[in-house]
């Protein structure tokens, strides 16, 4: 699994990428795999807190129980 971290550092990779390619296509492709990145790693780590907590659905559930 994945964690914020990862896809960070992928970002952060990307964005160098981009600004040594001789192509602005190539370039303009690695910035926005770069933002793509950025965005799950904020999912990411936005959800840690979340994870130590069942879902609503299986909370429902045992309440009705």
């Amino acid at each position: 699994m994945f964690d914020s971290a990862f896809f960070m550092r992928k970002a952060q990779a990307l964005l160098r990428f981009a600004d040594v390619a001789n192509d602005p296509a190539i370039a303009d492709r690695m910035r926005d795999q770069a933002a793509h990145c950025r965005s799950q790693a904020e999912f990411l780590s936005d959800d840690a807190p979340n994870a130590e907590q069942p879902p609503c659905a299986v909370r429902q559930a045992e309440h009705c129980k």
